[in-house]
């Protein structure tokens, strides 16, 4: 069941102050009386509050899934800016009606100001210290900021298919998605060409002609709609109107702004975000840090691991050898399970 918690005031890294702000989220569990049983499950780009329910049920549906162990309470909080409960470019503004609602007024928020704000709600519930945070893609680099709250508070992460800092080839793709939306009039059919352009960086090569091989061997008929020639384009064509269904161009566009934003090198106050060569010497994580790349991942390739995993001193690197690009930590749920499985059991004393 959803759940939902207000917080009076945000002050943004952008210095805007967001007013009666709503966030939407899940427990799964039961805090222990040290209130130090936290696990923080942070959701991908186009994610919810619900990975039990919806985007990681295979995980929980694993055999012996380790977020199913009854010692822990699993938390899920929806970002700012998505359309799955918490304040977006769809709410209205400062929780007023009076007021309309934000639509591309929305304000640019950050990684970092989603974590903030997460932390504030469990302040309130109660929650004393987090012993994991885990995220793939978008919520690995939460998982990477939750780290920066000290290793007092968050005890261990788990971070899959991202980088220190949003590459300039990931911006690139960003940048196409964007430009497909704001250069439209017609908000559905730009938001599912997007989504189109963002599932070819999900998967891979090897994936997409594995589901889709090439069967036809004729010339196109002249009377064919030339969009849905062939296998691929139907399966793309499906994903893109199934994504107009559940999501809003303009919540869209706010998260890829978010996603953009990342760079843990930048800290509060800086005028400039640092080059990718000072990354070593900037990325101070203390914690027992599992991180988990994946071999055909042309978004956030192995490469962007490898570099974290070398800047953090308690990091256990592991290259997922996987076919299925990006999303295989979406799409490998036994064997992701196994790894953080292993992982926790080591580093987590409240189920060690």
């Amino acid at each position: 069941e959803q759940r939902y918690a207000t917080i009076p005031t945000l002050r943004l890294e952008t210095g805007f102050v967001l007013s009666n702000i709503t966030v939407a989220y899940t427990c799964y569990g039961t805090l222990n009386e040290r209130r130090d049983n936290a696990v923080v499950i942070c959701h991908a780009m186009t994610g919810n509050a619900d990975p039990k329910g919806s985007w990681w049920k295979s995980i929980f549906d694993t055999p012996d899934a380790v977020l199913n162990d009854p010692r822990l309470c699993v938390f899920c909080l929806n970002v700012l800016g998505s359309p799955y409960g918490s304040t977006c470019p769809l709410s209205y503004i400062d929780n007023d009606p009076a007021r309309g609602t934000w639509g591309r007024k929305f304000p640019i928020t950050t990684i970092r100001d989603d974590v903030r704000l997460h932390k504030l709600v469990l302040d309130n519930i109660g929650v004393r210290s987090v012993a994991c945070v885990i995220g793939g893609s978008m919520g690995g680099m939460q998982a990477l900021e939750w780290a920066y709250l000290g290793d007092e508070y968050v005890k261990s992460i788990i971070v899959m298919a991202c980088g220190a800092q949003q590459s300039a080839w990931a911006l690139g793709q960003n940048h196409l998605q964007r430009n497909l939306i704001i250069q439209s009039s017609d908000a559905p059919a730009s938001l599912a060409a997007a989504r189109v352009a963002a599932m070819m960086t999900y998967r891979s090569y090897a994936s997409i002609n594995r589901r889709f091989p090439r069967k036809d061997r004729l010339l196109p008929d002249a009377n064919h709609d030339p969009t849905c020639q062939y296998a691929v384009q139907s399966y793309l064509n499906y994903q893109g109107a199934k994504f107009v269904s559940r999501f809003d161009a303009n919540c869209y566009l706010a998260i890829m702004d978010k996603l953009d934003s990342h760079d843990l090198i930048r800290r509060p106050n800086s005028a400039t975000a640092s080059s990718p060569t000072d990354t070593a010497e900037a990325i101070c994580i203390r914690q027992p840090a599992l991180i988990i790349g994946i071999t055909s991942d042309t978004l956030y390739p192995p490469i962007e691991q490898r570099n974290m995993a070398e800047s953090i001193p308690k990091a256990e690197l592991h290259i997922l050898d996987s076919e299925e690009g990006h999303d295989a930590f979406l799409l490998e749920p036994i064997r992701i399970n196994k790894l953080m499985a292993d992982f926790m059991y080591q580093h987590l004393p409240v189920i060690s």
